[in-house]
């Protein structure tokens, strides 16, 4: 599984292939797809961050 981070470069490079575009339609459609990956590491985040909190959570549980 790639990282928030990795996907987030994929957001830069979809907004950077949109701007040399050619044309409008080119322009958008790489700019649905910048926010579409936007989208997914915004949920990996989500994801990482709540895997984080459970593995703390098991923790506090084995100190007790």
């Amino acid at each position: 599984m790639e990282t928030p981070a990795q996907y987030r470069e994929y957001v830069a490079e979809c907004y950077r292939l949109a701007s040399a575009a050619k044309t409008d339609e080119h322009r958008k459609m790489l700019r649905e797809i910048a926010r579409a990956w936007a989208k997914v590491a915004e949920e990996a985040e989500e994801a990482e961050e709540a895997e984080e909190a459970e593995e703390a959570k098991a923790h506090r549980v084995r100190l007790t």
